[in-house]
């Protein structure tokens, strides 16, 4: 498994005018001191923020990589 990396590191999708609804760059986040799944999503104007799988607005502080799914890479 990676390393907790700084949020300000975590590779994050440019703006799509057309797909700006889609969720982008899914990570595992630290926020609170809680590990979450979330994802880097837009607002229709181009606005970014981070999410949480349950759609929650979040300011995570470090951020890695989800693993493979087991069996992958085999």
């Amino acid at each position: 498994m990676s390393e907790w990396q700084p949020i300000e590191t975590a590779p994050i999708e440019a703006f799509k005018k057309d797909d700006w609804f889609m969720a982008h760059s899914e990570s595992l986040l630290l926020w609170d001191g809680w590990p979450r799944i979330g994802t880097y999503n837009f607002t229709k104007n181009g606005k970014g923020r981070w999410k949480t799988d349950d759609g929650r607005v979040c300011n995570p502080s470090w951020w890695m990589p989800l693993p493979s799914p087991p069996g992958e890479g085999k």
